[in-house]
């Protein structure tokens, strides 16, 4: 059995050390594609991801495919390079994900020992809201991740961030054995879990580089795009009814960002 991970990555520098470590001695290969449609990270995410450990295989480009959709393409791109077998395995990660030791664990425990006609597992997840102290609790965040590992199986490719499958068969619609969704496996999600000055950047960099992104909100100055829409929806992220303190462990992963990324004291 061979288990890879497929990560697609940009501007990550933050967390894709956590999240690359926090697998990394588990699994026999990480693929991580960098880029997107408008280049290659622009900090120091490939430098990063290059330094974890021979097991990682950075690919770093421009990638586009159908306008601006590039993370088809990046996920094409790393499911290309894994080997094809009923006995291998694509764990779907991103480079703000990690995992703690005694998931990771049990996530291979129940590859090894998967019915060979299961073709998908799905498994649970907390996603960390503006600090690793509160979550997102409620509605969508309560739904375990449709794909969270699948067979790499002849044919196989992922329809979009939340579908893989075979030629016309999505395997979301498969039933048990087929799919499996586990109730005591699960990661942590830190893409939201971000200072003001990071998502504002976010933001910023987005603003400039999508025309779509500005029609939408009908706005082409960034300066009153930041005050009519950013600033407000800022305020308003701690006062939505579906965020909640977390008291909860953390992955040790993650533990070096606290008093670096994150204040030590809890906020």
């Amino acid at each position: 059995m061979k288990i890879f991970v497929g990560v697609i990555a940009y501007n990550e520098e933050i967390f894709i050390e956590a999240s690359l470590r926090s697998l990394y001695e588990y699994v026999d290969k990480i693929i991580v594609v960098d880029g997107s449609y408008w280049g290659p990270s622009e900090d120091k995410t490939v430098e990063i991801a290059r330094s974890i450990g021979p097991k990682v295989e950075v690919i770093s480009g421009t990638w586009r495919w159908h306008g601006t959709d590039h993370k088809h393409i990046q996920r094409s791109q790393y499911l290309s390079m894994m080997p094809k077998g009923l006995d291998n395995w694509c764990i779907l990660h991103d480079a703000d994900e990690v995992w703690d030791k005694e998931n990771i664990k049990r996530l291979v425990n129940y590859l090894q020992e998967a019915d060979e006609r299961t073709m998908l597992f799905s498994y649970q997840w907390i996603h960390l809201f503006n600090d690793p102290w509160h979550k997102i609790h409620g509605t969508q965040w309560s739904m375990p991740r449709s794909v969270g590992t699948f067979r790499l199986v002849e044919g196989i490719r992922q329809f979009n961030h939340h579908m893989v499958g075979v030629g016309d068969v999505n395997f979301q619609k498969l039933h048990y054995p087929e799919r499996v969704i586990l109730e005591d496996v699960m990661f942590y999600h830190y893409g939201q879990a971000a200072s003001k000055e990071k998502m504002q950047f976010k933001s910023y960099y987005y603003f400039l580089r999508d025309a779509g992104f500005r029609r939408g909100y009908k706005l082409d100055e960034w300066e009153r795009y930041r005050k009519e829409v950013f600033e407000p929806n800022w305020k308003a992220r701690m006062k939505q009814g579906n965020v909640l303190p977390y008291d909860g462990p953390q992955p040790e992963a993650i533990k070096p960002l606290i008093g670096t990324f994150w204040d030590r004291k809890k906020k």
